[in-house]
């Protein structure tokens, strides 16, 4: 079973909390072996996220990065995340000033783990993760935070969503197994944030995984019924 991406969404950048606690709604597929991710950041002089769910269910921190001595950004995933739209909630352990929020969800993605590898950088424009793809045809996913508002260019990686700073992007399509680098890059030599994620396809036909390949192929013995 191949892996295909269901939507993506920027969420909207929310610059009134009265609290510590935000909330989003999100549209998961209704495909089978579901997979969620969801990169935020926000700003305040301390802040930490305590936790985030969809529909009631903790998600997995995948990364956590500071690009600026005030933005913290953060990326999460969910293996089997419930189809339909439902909310996500994010609480903060003290309220951020604003905070931008990004997701996607793909089909047809191994649950037997969250991800096969994944990484995570700090620094100056541009910067790049290197990946080990465990398998034929999984899929790439990047969450990139500057600081500035503006426009970037990846390299090994397609654009799904930008607003106010935050850039969302995947792979468009399968990759090989291997290295895989994925470049994000501002043009201005800025300080950015750079999580990378790769996951792989369910194997959903034995003769397709080469682990269950234990004998080969059997050939019938013949034999006579005698009646008695």
């Amino acid at each position: 079973m191949a892996i295909a991406r269901n939507t993506s969404s920027a969420l909207g950048l929310d610059t009134g909390l009265s609290g510590a606690v935000a909330t989003v709604s999100y549209t998961c597929g209704s495909g089978s072996n579901r997979k969620l991710f969801f990169g935020c950041f926000g700003r305040a002089s301390n802040d930490n996220i305590t936790s985030c769910t969809y529909n009631g269910v903790p998600m997995t921190e995948l990364g956590h990065l500071r690009n600026a001595s005030d933005r913290d950004a953060w990326f999460f995933g969910l293996n089997a995340p419930a189809s339909g739209a439902h909310d996500i909630v994010i609480t903060w352990d003290s309220a951020p000033d604003h905070y931008e929020a990004f997701a996607v969800d793909f089909d047809g993605s191994d649950q037997t783990v969250l991800v096969d590898d994944s990484d995570q950088v700090q620094g100056n424009s541009p910067v790049s993760r290197t990946l080990t793809v465990a398998a034929a045809n999984s899929w790439v996913v990047a969450f990139c935070r500057e600081g500035f508002g503006v426009s970037v260019t990846w390299t090994n990686a397609t654009s799904l969503q930008a607003e106010n700073g935050g850039h969302l992007a995947d792979s468009n399509g399968p990759v090989a197994a291997g290295s895989y680098t994925v470049t994000c890059d501002d043009g201005f030599g800025l300080g950015n944030v750079l999580f990378a994620v790769c996951f792989s396809p369910v194997v959903s036909d034995p003769a397709l995984d080469p682990a269950l390949q234990m004998f080969p192929a059997m050939t019938p013995i013949p034999y006579t019924v005698v009646p008695y």
